[in-house]
């Protein structure tokens, strides 16, 4: 069985990516991180910072709208930073 070395991702080096690029998926910072997705999601989770990406513009539908501000309401409440 083949363990490959745990890599720490340096926090600060990763705000800076996520405040220069706030719309890269986490694949994307993975390989230019050299690292992981799943060390950019955990990572992410640690420093309280969550995505909220919409595929439909939300002006199409008032339902999913109001659904998406209450989960953003949620969101603020609770302390997360979203980005």
């Amino acid at each position: 069985m083949h363990h490959s070395k745990q890599q720490k991702i340096d926090d600060t080096e990763l705000l800076e990516d996520v405040r220069l690029y706030p719309d890269a998926y986490q694949y994307e910072r993975a390989k230019c991180l050299g690292c992981s997705t799943s060390g950019i999601f955990f990572t992410l989770w640690h420093l309280g910072i969550t995505y909220k990406k919409m595929l439909k513009p939300l002006k199409v539908c008032p339902k999913m709208r109001d659904t998406f501000q209450k989960s953003i309401k949620k969101l603020k409440i609770a302390g997360r930073n979203l980005i």
